[in-house]
């Protein structure tokens, strides 16, 4: 009933070599039904130029390159109910050292990347997920931060506090796939110039479907942004209203028979 894993992590940071910690604890109240859940880890993340434009694409040459320290204590439940529903809910505190802040304030159409020292949470999340014979699928997850400590800015600019994503993948048929997505978030912080801002919150819902007219090829169509809301993840980038896209998929079968 009680799992525990006690460990290290030795990790190479700039140069300088640094022990993180690796731990976890499971103990089962009733097997794999209720499962009360502690840990303490730490990692290293490099935040490569391709890492940076994948989080912002309207960045700017960053001037120099910095990894982020990430490090968590939490403690939650996590289980599993009848073999299709799981769930885990958590909380606890979350550190991060050297983490990569975006504004535009200096030039409104790129971002400068800018390094802040120290920023800590309160981490907050809840995640569960329901699946039924590989035909039904649906998830749901929300992460919630209460910044508590900043060093270097006067805010966490564009590291969104509150974000809600869920998807929905059902197969009626062998031949037909429907889906849903949604992306729900309160607005980040911006830099301006007397103070910080902040950006409006964003609901953004999303459905398709995919139909199979041949086992190499299928079609698909999807709306995007169904309830037409304009809204900005970027400072001065706003995202495209409702739209619509098709299009054919080709598979090609690398079996030889």
């Amino acid at each position: 009933k009680l799992y525990i894993k006690a460990g290290i992590r030795p990790t190479w940071d700039n140069g300088k070599m640094k022990v993180l910690p690796d731990v976890l604890v499971d103990y089962h109240i009733q097997e794999k039904k209720i499962i009360v859940t502690a840990g303490w880890v730490a990692h290293v993340r490099k935040n490569t130029y391709q890492y940076l434009v994948s989080q912002n694409p309207w960045i700017n040459q960053p001037v120099k390159q910095f990894n982020t320290r990430i490090t968590e204590v939490y403690g939650g439940v996590k289980g599993t109910l009848a073999n299709s529903f799981n769930y885990r809910v958590q909380g606890g505190y979350l550190e991060q050292l050297g983490l990569p802040l975006f504004s535009n304030f200096a030039k409104p159409s790129l971002f400068s990347v800018l390094q802040e020292s120290k920023l800590q949470a309160f981490h907050w999340q809840a995640e569960m997920g329901f699946v039924l014979q590989d035909k039904f699928n649906a998830s749901a997850k929300m992460d919630l931060y209460n910044f508590i400590g900043q060093q270097t800015y006067g805010g966490a600019w564009h590291v969104i506090p509150v974000q809600l994503t869920a998807a929905l993948r059902w197969q009626p048929t062998e031949k037909i796939m429907i889906k849903s997505d949604l992306y729900a978030w309160q607005g980040a912080l911006f830099e301006t110039t007397l103070n910080t801002n902040r950006l409006p919150a964003v609901f953004d819902l999303n459905a398709g479907m995919e139909f199979k007219v041949h086992k190499l090829v299928s079609v698909w169509g999807e709306f995007n942004n169904i309830f037409n809301r304009k809204y900005e993840r970027w400072n001065n980038y706003p995202s495209l209203g409702f739209n619509f896209l098709a299009g054919i998929r080709l598979t090609f079968d690398q079996k030889q028979n």
